[in-house]
C-alpha cells in the first residue's frame, strides 16, 4: 500500500532571526520504517520544496507562512494513496495542519488520514474535535505505530488493536492502550532522506545550529530522563532516555558524508549527553578515525556529564557549539519548574567547555507562572556569572504554555488560559502575554531585552577581542557563534528587503 507522508508549512514571526525550519527527521524515520515493512512511500515536504517561500498570513500581521500553499500540497499528493499521514510537531502549526487535512478530505473523501507529532500527542481529543476531517491521532513515537496502522488499513483489520491510536466511534472518542516506548532503538532503520529534498536543505543551510558548512541532522538518543514542567516532551517520550550504540551513530555519519558531502552534523537529541561513558566512547570513535568533521548540539544538553576531560574530547572530536539550558537563575523558580540543575556545576562545565574551544550558549525563560521580578533579577545575576565564566551567547525567551506540559495544565485548572483556538496557537509564535500575576505583559519584551543586554555588556567588557571576532565573521560570512549567525541572518534579511524594494520602485 502507498502511504503519503506530509510535512505542513511552518509559521514564524516576520522578525524571526533564526532559521525558518529544518529537515523533518521524525518523518524521515517514519518513511524508512514503512519501506522496511514492505509499503510504498510518497512524501510531500511543504517546507523543503519551497525553502524561500515566505508569504504573509492574511489577517495575522507579523506572521509568515513558509512553504507550499495548501492547494499545492494537495496537488502533489498521489491519488492512489491508501493512507495520508500528516505530522504536526508544534502547536503553532496546528491551524495550518488543520487546513491541509481538510483539503485532503475534500479531495479524497474515502482515504483515511492520520496525524501525529508532539502537538497531536498532547491533545488528541481536542484535535479530533477541532478537525472533523481527521480520522486518527497517533500518540508518541511513530515508527512502529504507523506501520501497524498501515497494515490494519491495508488488511481492513480492527484498529482497536493498535496501541497508541485515538479515533472516533460515533460520538465517543476511543483511546487505545498506551504504546510501549521503543527500547531497542538500534533496531530502527536510519532516516530515508532520499525521499526528501534533503539536498535543498543542505544547500540552503536550513539547519538549527550555527552554519558551519554543509550540515545534516542526526539523532544519537531518544527521550529525556527529566520532567521540566514547561516542556511537553515527558508526554511525548516519557522519561526513558535511550542512546543508540556509538558505533551505529558514527557509521551513519560516515554514510552521510559519502552520500551528501556534508561536513557538519546537528544532533537533534532532547538531551544528548547524559552518560559520561557514552559520550567519551562516541568522541573517541571520531577522533581515532581521523575523519575531519564538526558537530553541534543546537537543541541543548545537560551539564552533569561534561567536565574538563569530556570537554577536551568533545572539541577534539569536532564539537564546536553547545547549548546549555539553565532556564532560570532563581532557586525558587528552578524548584517550581522541576529543573534539576546544580548552578555551580553548570558554571564549571561552561568554563571547561570554553577553555576547550567550544562555543557555548545558555537559554533563559522569563515570566513563568508565579514568578516575581526578584526571580528574574536572579536570572540576570546568574547570566552575568556565566558571562564571567566565558559563555559566548545567551537568549531570554518569554514563557509560553504549550499543550502537554505540566504548567499548561496548571494554568488551565486556574482558568488563566484563553480558549484553545487558531488565534491562541498563532499567538504562541510571538508570545507577548505574561502568565505571572507579578509581571505585566508589557514588561516581557523589556525584561528579555535587558537580560541579553546585560549579558553581552559583561561579556564584551571582559573579552573585547570577541568584538573583533564578530566583525571578522560578518566580513567573511563564516559565523562561529549563535550571535554571529543571527546577525548575519539579519543582514541578509535587510538586503533581501532592500533589493525587493528597489525592484518595485
Amino acid at each position: 500500500m502507498k502511504i503519503t507522508l506530509i510535512r505542513t508549512p511552518s509559521v514564524l514571526s516576520a522578525s524571526e532571526i533564526r532559521p525558518g525550519s529544518s529537515p523533518p527527521l521524525g518523518l524521515a524515520y517514519l518513511a524508512s520504517s514503512l519501506i522496511h515493512a514492505g509499503h510504498e512511500v510518497a512524501v510531500v515536504d511543504a517546507v523543503g520544496e519551497r525553502l524561500s517561500g515566505y508569504t504573509s498570513i492574511q489577517g495575522l500581521p507579523g506572521l509568515l507562512w513558509l512553504g507550499l500553499s495548501v492547494e499545492e500540497i494537495v496537488e502533489r499528493t498521489p491519488a492512489d494513496s491508501g493512507l495520508f499521514a500528516v505530522t504536526c510537531m508544534f502547536s503553532t502549526e496546528w491551524p495550518i495542519a488543520k487546513r491541509v487535512i481538510q483539503a485532503l478530505r475534500d479531495r479524497y473523501p474515502r482515504t483515511p488520514i492520520i496525524a501525529g507529532g508532539e502537538h497531536i500527542t498532547a491533545c488528541p481529543e481536542f484535535v479530533l474535535e477541532d478537525c472533523p476531517a481527521l480520522d486518527y491521532c497517533g500518540l508518541g513515537e511513530g515508527e512502529r505505530l504507523i506501520v501497524d496502522v498501515a497494515n490494519a488499513v491495508q488488511n481492513r483489520s480492527d484498529l482497536r488493536t493498535v496501541p497508541g491510536l485515538v479515533f472516533r466511534d460515533g460520538e465517543k472518542t476511543v483511546i487505545n492502550p498506551e504504546r510501549e516506548r521503543v527500547t531497542d532503538i538500534d533496531s530502527l532503520p536510519e532516516p530515508a532522506w532520499n525521499y526528501f529534498p534533503i539536498r535543498e536543505y543542505i544547500d540552503h543551510g536550513a539547519m538549527p545550529g550555527v552554519n558551519l558548512g554543509r550540515s545534516i541532522p542526526i539523532l544519537a538518543s531518544r527521550g529525556c530522563p527529566y520532567e521540566c514542567t514547561f516542556c511537553s516532551n515527558p508526554m511525548m517520550w516519557g522519561r526513558l532516555w535511550k542512546p543508540r550504540a556509538p558505533e551505529q551513530v558514527f557509521a551513519e555519519m560516515k554514510r552521510r558524508i559519502a552520500e551528501y558531502k556534508v561536513s557538519n552534523f546537528d544532533f537533534y537529541d532532547l538531551t544528548a549527553i547524559v552518560r559520561k561513558d557514552w559520550i567519551i566512547k562516541m568522541s573517541r570513535l571520531i577522533i581515532d578515525s581521523g575523519i575531519s568533521l564538526t558537530w553541534q548540539l543546537p537543541s541543548g544538553t545537560r551539564s552533569e556529564a561534561i567536565d574538563a576531560e569530556v570537554s577536551g574530547l568533545l572539541y577534539q572530536s569536532g564539537c564546536r557549539n553547545m547549548i546549555y539550558a539553565p532556564e532560570s537563575g532563581s532557586e525558587i523558580t528552578l524548584t517550581r519548574i522541576k529543573k534539576k540543575i546544580n548552578k555551580k556545576a553548570m558554571v564549571q562545565s561552561i568554563r571547561g567547555a570554553v577553555r576547550s574551544g567550544i562555543k557555548t550558549k545558555a537559554n533563559f525563560i522569563v515570566g513563568f507562572p508565579d514568578e516575581k521580578l526578584s526571580h528574574v533579577f536572579e536570572s540576570y545575576l546568574y547570566c552575568a556569572r556565566l558571562a564571567v565564566a566565558g559563555l559566548h551567547d545567551v537568549s531570554f525567551f518569554p514563557f509560553s504554555p504549550y499543550p502537554g506540559s505540566e504548567l499548561f495544565d496548571l494554568l488551565k485548572s486556574r482558568g488563566q488560559l484563553p480558549r484553545m483556538n487558531d488565534e491562541y496557537f498563532f499567538s504562541l509564535v510571538t508570545n507577548r502575554r505574561s502568565y505571572s500575576e507579578h509581571i505585566p505583559s508589557g514588561w516581557l519584551p523589556v525584561l528579555t531585552t535587558l537580560g541579553m543586554l546585560l549579558f553581552y555588556s559583561v561579556s564584551f567588557s571582559l573579552r573585547p577581542w570577541r568584538l573583533l571576532s564578530l566583525l571578522k565573521a560578518m566580513a567573511t560570512n563564516r559565523p562561529q557563534t549563535r550571535l554571529e549567525s543571527a546577525l548575519l541572518r539579519v543582514v541578509k534579511h535587510v538586503q533581501r528587503n532592500f533589493q525587493a524594494t528597489a525592484k518595485t520602485t
